[in-house]
Parts: structure tokens; sequence; C-alpha cells
């Protein structure tokens, strides 16, 4: 499983997802109605209860939410790993899920005392759904009466709530980052020292100051102010990379990638060296011989 602590930035919100939200509501609630021992418990059970019941079902999710995304998610965000191996892609498409909490009891007054309960603690909690877990929409959209039901054998009284939550249903992509791709000896690859590349921003293809865009990039030794660095030095491992002032490494400073068009994507780091906005830096890379394109 991904481990956040070893991304460089958190870039955007991980709400619950619609079935892990259930948990969620339980645990926001589950200490209001203790001194009832009321308990959660599933949807459906055929084990009676001793004591009160709650339930928290899904009953229905739609795509749409608050951003409008019907037929698949969207890019949201990037982030670059720690050590500089990996692109953190943070896909997302809003939803509207309706939630259906039902509270189960032998006695009648109890069962309205916790339904209230309930209500009012949800109403009161909203902000931390919302801060705290990403939520962006929280409700309650309809409550039905006190009816005398059948659940595991025994008459008993429910009182149903029934709750709209507005969210993002978010999905991480792991890319790795560009360091160096064994490429076999029939493949012949182009060493391009010091291509001079405009910085633009957080993220962008590589392209050199005229327009011309590389693909199918292998190896991205490094970025510098100033020309000449590789002459200078012996560079047949990344780290005899010079960290001076001025030279930006791979995995430290920013991440390269390829994209689904094979183009190499230059993602900087939050905390880490990079030039001015809008300054003339020099790459030097290495990529596949007959596949580099000019756009």
């Amino acid at each position: 499983m991904w481990n956040s602590r070893t991304e460089s930035q958190t870039t955007y919100k991980m709400p619950p997802t619609p079935l892990g939200m259930k948990r969620v509501l339980w645990d926001l609630i589950a200490e209001q109605v203790s001194a009832y021992n009321a308990v959660f418990a599933p949807a459906y059970t055929k084990t009676p209860a001793q004591g009160p019941v709650v339930t928290i079902r899904l009953v229905g999710r739609t795509p749409g939410g608050k951003t409008g995304e019907i037929y698949k998610p969207r890019l949201r965000a990037y982030t670059v790993s720690a050590d500089g191996s990996q692109v953190v892609e943070y896909y997302a498409q809003g939803v509207r899920c309706t939630y259906s909490i039902e509270v189960y009891s032998s006695h009648e007054r109890e069962c309205d005392e916790i339904t209230d309960i309930i209500e009012e603690t949800l109403r009161v909690v909203v902000p931390d759904l919302q801060m705290r877990h990403g939520v962006d929409e929280f409700f309650l959209s309809n409550q039905e009466g006190t009816l005398l039901v059948e659940r595991s054998g025994e008459q008993v009284y429910r009182n149903t709530l029934t709750y709209t939550a507005i969210l993002e249903r978010v999905y991480r992509m792991l890319k790795p980052a560009i360091t160096l791709i064994e490429v076999s000896s029939a493949t012949g690859t182009t060493l391009h020292k010091d291509v001079p590349v405009k910085h633009t921003g957080s993220a962008y293809p590589l392209r050199n100051v005229d327009g011309r865009e590389y693909r199918d990039v292998v190896q991205v030794l490094f970025g510098a102010d100033v020309p000449g660095i590789y002459d200078r030095v012996v560079l047949d491992r990344l780290d005899e990379v010079p960290l001076e002032y001025g030279v930006y490494v791979p995995g430290v400073d920013f991440a390269p990638y390829s994209d689904e068009e094979q183009r190499c994507i230059l993602l900087w780091a939050e905390n880490g060296r990079r030039p001015e906005e809008g300054a003339v830096f020099y790459l030097t890379f290495r990529s596949l011989d007959e596949r580099v394109s000019v756009h």
C-alpha cells in the first residue's frame, strides 16, 4: 500500500470512499450514543441484538457531484515521491451519495432519543467532515417517522434518517519517474548536452527555447543555470552530478516522467531548487535515436 508519508508534499484531499464513509459516520456518532449501549451493525443480520442498533448503509451513488464529471475521473493534481522515484497523479470524480441511518430499539422513546442525538451530532460535525475528511457537502435530506418493524425475529421500533453527501471519489495513480531505462545494444541513444529550456511552471513538456519537443527520453542527468558542466565532470553515474548552486538534480529538485504520448514531463518538487520563473536553464539528457520527435 502506498504510504503518504513518502510523498514530498500533499497536493490533493483524500476523502473517504463512498463505502468507507459509513465507518466515518459511525465513528463520529459512536461516543454520543454510547450511553444507550447502542451498537453499529450491518444493515442485514440474523443475529438478535442486545440493546439498540444503528445501521448505516449506502443507498445509492450518482456521478457528478459539485465538479460535474459524469463519465470518468479527471486529473486534479500530482506530486513527487520523496525519493524522486515516482510521480503520483490524483484523478477524481464528483459523486452524490445517499446514506440511510436506521435506529432500532425495543422502546419507542429510546429509539426517538437516539435518533435526535444522531441528527444533532451530524449537524454539528459537518465542518469536521469538510475540513478533516474532505467531504464537500453533507446534509439531512429526509426523515421517516417511527415504525414498528420486525428485525431478527423481534418486533422493534425503527426511525430512519436519510443524508446526502457530496464528495469526490479520488484515485491515485503511481508512475515511475525517468532515471535510467536499460536500452538494448541494437537501439542507440543520443546524448543531448546543455539543451536550453525555459522554466515555465511546476510541470511542462521538455522543449527547447525554439519549440523543439523531445520524446522517448530514457535518462535525464541534470539541469544547470550555466552550460558546460557535463564537459567539466565525468558523468558515468547519476550520483556524480555536482551538487552545487544552480544545478538541478532529478529525484531531488524535479522528477522527469513520460506521459501517454511519450513526452518527457518535467515535474518540479515544491521544496526543491528550481530556476526562476521564465528563466532559461540547460538540461542534459539521453533519448532514443530514431524516435525523437519534433513538433
